[in-house]
């Protein structure tokens, strides 16, 4: 009786201890970046450019006189010089009110300048990041 009482307090904790979504983030709390742009840095190393969408709140629904949507006037643009790219993240993070998200990155762009010193100290940095792998 004593075993079969303790075998069920412990399946009962197990089980509303792994039903949690403590990792979990809403949409409205990330934002997600389309183009990432790399060139040298003026002060430090790296000049890191990040072009990411803005999302504004409002009815989805359209009158029927209305055609195509807007172009390029939800998106915005932040440029920061950093010693590195992890670093760089860090620092637009803290500046917006809403965390990065590089899972739908469309262009990863370097400079010329860049291109033709060589590649791979950057790219190896870049790919290291989870969510742009």
């Amino acid at each position: 009786m004593r075993k079969t009482i303790s075998i069920t307090l412990i399946v009962i904790i197990l089980v509303t201890m792994l039903t949690g979504c403590y990792d979990s983030t809403e949409l409205d709390q990330i934002t997600y970046v389309l183009a990432i742009g790399m060139d040298k840095g003026v002060k430090d190393k790296l000049r890191l450019t990040i072009e990411f969408h803005i999302a504004k709140g409002g009815s989805s629904s359209k009158s029927s006189g209305s055609s195509g949507g807007e172009t390029g006037g939800d998106y915005t643009t932040i440029t920061i010089d950093a010693p590195s790219f992890f670093t760089g993240i860090n620092m637009i993070n803290c500046s917006l009110a809403h965390k990065l998200n590089f899972m739908h990155v469309e262009y990863l762009v370097f400079s010329e300048e860049m291109a033709k010193a060589g590649l791979s100290t950057y790219i190896a940095s870049v790919v290291r990041y989870r969510q742009i792998r």
